[in-house]
């Protein structure tokens, strides 16, 4: 089986691990369990999310699962985005929008790993105004006990096309970028510890980085993802196997923001490995359905005039800021939190 062990260490971020080991959920430093698989059952003093006894009952029996996908809404059809977020057992985190890509190269093409880039932002409107069948699936929840990740497919028209439950690595890591809490404060939410867990605005992007032979998982080499101490707090790191590959998750108050700040995290990644594999169209053309007018907002770029400076000598001064030193450009990023 696989397993997702949480560590929350001082800087309040988690180090994921997929092994099928089961004595490493013993981990003294684990805070608790996210289960890939619903369909998992695991026995732990730690506390576990994402597994539940009802959903494999729902999944492994066609006419339960017949009567709970008409109780909760869902339409088939194809779906054009994605929304997120943690469940209590009770209610809601505040959700997150996510359009993704699973292809592992640029453009949309190669295979699919599940999550190669995407971008995230915070669900403005009630989720019960946005989405018709938002009450009968958290009420669905709540009677099969379930308490973890939740991801919906919805298509234009806001009807819920699937429903996921289990570890999303994408999704939780662009969630724990747009969180105004540590990770800590994430699993509090989920465990009930607190009662809220809130998003800020940001614009928020998130790309795989990986190494040959990556996504090849059966050959049985090993590789690691190497970075400087100031670039750690954008990775959420993984194993396949010998392979490790790492997330990168960055967030900007716009998208001209979130792209250079994912540009030098990247940047400084390569200065200790020219060989990383990952999708260079990151924050390119993305499509939300609720907040496309946000995404829109955040993407255009103001030009000022600047009426005191004649257009030569700015333009000068223009290029003169562009200019980065070697030093410069490789060093550690270390960036601010949110506003």
């Amino acid at each position: 089986m696989k397993l997702v062990i949480v560590n929350v260490e001082g800087t309040g971020r988690a180090v994921f691990e997929h092994t099928d080991k089961n004595f490493l959920v013993m981990d003294k430093d684990a805070e608790g369990i996210f289960v890939d698989s619903p369909l998992v059952d695991i026995k732990s003093n730690l506390p576990v999310a994402n597994t539940c006894v009802a959903w494999r009952n729902i999944l492994l029996n066609p006419k339960l699962k017949a009567a709970f996908v008409e109780h909760i809404g869902l339409v088939q059809g194809p779906y054009v985005s994605s929304i997120y977020g943690m469940f209590n057992g009770t209610k809601f985190s505040e959700l997150l929008e996510v359009c993704y890509s699973g292809k592992f190269m640029t453009g949309d093409a190669g295979i699919d790993v599940g999550f190669a880039k995407g971008a995230a932002l915070r669900v403005s409107n009630a989720p019960s105004d946005l989405l018709p069948a938002f009450n009968g699936i958290v009420q669905a929840l709540h009677d099969i006990n379930y308490r973890g990740e939740v991801l919906f497919h919805i298509s234009e028209s806001y009807e819920v096309t699937n429903l996921f439950l289990g570890h999303f690595y994408g999704h939780f890591g662009l969630f724990s970028e747009a969180a105004q809490g540590t990770v800590q404060a994430i699993l509090d939410f989920v465990f009930g510890k607190v009662d809220t867990c809130i998003l800020y605005d940001s614009l928020n992007l998130g790309v795989l980085v990986s190494k040959f032979p990556y996504p090849f998982r059966k050959l049985a080499v090993s590789t690691q993802i190497l970075s400087p101490k100031g670039a750690e707090k954008h990775l959420w790191r993984f194993k396949y196997e010998a392979q490790e590959a790492a997330l990168i998750t960055v967030h900007g108050s716009s998208l001209q923001e979130a792209k250079r700040r994912m540009q030098r995290t990247i940047d400084n990644l390569k200065y200790y490995d020219q060989d990383l594999q990952y999708r260079s169209d990151f924050g390119y053309r993305e499509y939300f359905l609720a907040e496309q007018e946000t995404y829109q907002r955040l993407s255009s770029v103001v030009h000022q005039t600047l009426s005191l400076v004649d257009k030569n000598t700015s333009d000068q001064c223009m290029n003169v800021q562009s200019v980065q030193t070697p030093e410069e450009s490789l060093s550690p990023v270390v960036e601010p939190g949110h506003p």
